[in-house]
């Protein structure tokens, strides 16, 4: 997965501001280290296994909402409402 795939799902999500979360509150989303997105979108590590699978499930509604609820329930950052869809479509078109 390349960093600018992994800057493109966690911008594509929106919170109840409507603005994507920021790295730090998109790694704490998904259980990583703080740094870790930042490095994926520097391209100073890149994601393998799991993590990559991971990151495939915020493109996916009924997936990401499962991961919203467990991040609750963790007591995780989970303030994602909504995949901007007209976000992912244009980041696909420009690859």
């Amino acid at each position: 997965m390349t960093p600018a795939e992994v800057k493109s799902i966690r911008l594509s999500l929106r919170t109840s501001k409507n603005e994507p979360p920021s790295q730090k509150n998109f790694a704490e989303f998904l259980g990583m280290g703080n740094a870790s997105i930042a490095r994926y979108e520097l391209g100073k590590s890149e994601p393998l296994g799991i993590v990559v699978n991971l990151l495939r499930l915020c493109r996916m509604p009924e997936a990401l909402s499962l991961l919203v609820f467990y991040a609750k329930r963790e007591g995780r950052y989970s303030d994602i409402v909504q995949i901007d869809h007209d976000f992912i479509g244009l980041s696909e078109k420009i690859k």
